[in-house]
């Protein structure tokens, strides 16, 4: 049986794989760089970002792939946001008060108990500009890992169409 149904995006995602080979993760040295002064680091406030981070780009399907670079990581999304989710619906994330296009959240791993991930993801108004995730292949910049691509999909799409969740 055929698995990969279309192919028709396949040298568009191969030429931005290329195109990211030498990248380097540049939130991930940021954040580093922020872990390693020994002065204020930023400060973070704790939100609900159903309502929130209005500012967050909304994206359509088509988007989230040209970020994950593949359907796995979009599937594993939801799963990742539904635990995420609390009981009363509110996804929290935090925003730093000295950076406004720079929010951090949380995420329990699926494949251990009680381990959690914080993850970066830098934003503007129309794009997601760089995301770090301190799971093993969360650095990655070809591609993101499921972490990265949960918050991702709930702020800039399933939010926006609640018939997702």
């Amino acid at each position: 049986p055929l698995f990969v149904r279309d192919v028709s995006n396949d040298d568009k995602i191969a030429d931005t794989m290329l195109s990211l080979l030498t990248e380097s993760n540049k939130l991930k040295d940021y954040v580093d760089k922020l872990k390693n002064k020994s002065e204020k680091t930023l400060k973070w406030i704790h939100i609900d970002a159903h309502n929130a981070v209005q500012d967050f780009p909304i994206l359509s399907l088509d988007e989230l792939n040209d970020i994950t670079l593949g359907c796995f990581q979009i599937k594993q999304a939801k799963r990742y946001t539904m635990e995420h989710l609390s009981k009363n619906g509110s996804f929290f994330v935090q925003l730093a008060k000295q950076k406004k296009n720079i929010l951090k959240a949380q995420l329990q791993t699926r494949h251990r108990s009680g381990v959690l991930y914080n993850l970066y993801i830098q934003y503007s108004n129309n794009k997601i500009n760089g995301w770090y995730c301190q799971c093993r292949s969360g650095s990655r910049v070809i591609g993101c890992c499921s972490h990265i691509a949960a918050v991702i999909w709930y702020l800039g799409f399933a939010r926006h169409k609640p018939q997702q969740l």
